[in-house]
């Protein structure tokens, strides 16, 4: 039986020891998520040959250690320790989070008292805050399809009660703010 190299055994080891030169090589990108079946379409879909697309935490990144000039967490988990062990001294971490009004209309549909998204603390002690940037758009969804996958990419959509999204089932409209931050890190 093969080692799952995800499961933080000798199998990520030696995936880590196999799949070091190739990261090293320019111009190659890799990404990683918990959706596998995303990046597996999107490959296909997309025809990219510089980009490795894996399924991996971010608390055990497949890389060695100092081998990264950029990782990008985006409404994601954050790892101190793993991003400070693979990111090289003086590169960046840029994080992309909620900020306090992001997809608030959904929210109002979904909940009698919908509330603000808090601002997440991260612990960086490795990292210094660079820059903090925020993002804030509305948009507007004209049909249900696209109503339901916006709200299918959410987290709402593993704890909000059926009678609540029974709402969001007969809704052919909706207006809501996007609104998010983007923190840049530089490691010590």
């Amino acid at each position: 039986m093969q080692p799952n190299p995800w499961n933080g055994t000798d199998g990520t080891s030696l995936y880590r020891k196999n799949r070091t030169e190739q990261y090293r090589q320019p111009n190659c990108n890799f990404r990683f998520s918990i959706y596998s079946s995303l990046y597996n379409s999107l490959c296909k879909e997309k025809n990219i040959s510089n980009t490795e697309f894996a399924v991996a935490s971010s608390f055990e990144l497949p890389f060695s250690e100092l081998t990264a000039d950029l990782i990008v967490s985006t409404f994601a988990p954050v790892s101190n320790d793993e991003y400070a062990r693979v990111l090289k001294k003086g590169r960046y971490l840029v994080i992309v989070s909620p900020a306090p009004k992001h997809l608030f209309g959904l929210k109002q549909v979904l909940y009698e008292t919908p509330y603000e998204n808090k601002p997440n603390s991260y612990g960086l002690k490795k990292f210094a805050l660079e820059k903090q940037y925020t993002v804030d758009f509305n948009i507007q969804l004209d049909s249900n399809d696209d109503i339901m996958n916006l709200f299918k990419m959410t987290p709402y959509y593993y704890k909000t009660s059926e009678s609540s999204v029974s709402k969001l089932k007969n809704l052919q409209k909706l207006d809501t703010p996007c609104e998010f931050f983007i923190d840049i890190y530089r490691k010590k």
